[in-house]
């Protein structure tokens, strides 16, 4: 890991365009470049891929209340989410890019603690039914496509 102070009329994009090119360099497997804090990126390197073979990360310790381990981050640390640090979450992406995987292993880890689960699943039921019995309420579309979406979005 490095701490690279910028000098006057640089910005951190110039390194984040760079990174490839001190990949190859470097002969690493990635580069990534981040804001430390302001005049300052931090650039760490990765030797190899830790997604080759991901692995969730067990968590140690005791769990905590509404924090869930749901996966791997490319560095290969766990991808922990704390609903009490941050409570709203909007998760969207293209389809295929685990959405769905990434609500299921929320909703796993969540079920076993004692917290109200409520789900609201769109598509009928289809992702969230397998969780209804853990589920406080779940909200359904049943016979019109669009009861989820505002009126002025139909």
């Amino acid at each position: 890991m490095l701490l690279v102070r910028l000098l006057p009329g640089q910005v951190p994009e110039d390194f984040v365009k760079a990174a490839p090119a001190m990949a190859e360099d470097w002969q690493v497997h990635a580069v990534r470049v981040t804001s430390w804090k302001p005049g300052v990126v931090r650039i760490v390197a990765s030797a190899a891929d830790p997604l080759a073979a991901p692995r969730v990360p067990k968590q140690r310790g005791p769990g905590h209340l509404l924090r869930v381990t749901v996966g791997a981050l490319e560095t290969g640390a766990a991808w922990v989410l704390d609903l009490r640090r941050v409570p709203h979450w909007l998760i969207v992406g293209a389809t295929r890019s685990g959405k769905s995987t990434l609500i299921n292993a929320l909703v796993a880890g969540l079920a076993p603690q004692p917290v109200a689960l409520v789900g609201i699943d769109c598509k009928g039921g289809l992702e969230l039914s397998l969780y209804e019995p853990r589920l406080s309420a779940l909200a359904t579309t049943v016979g019109r496509q669009f009861d989820c979406w505002p009126r002025s979005w139909t």
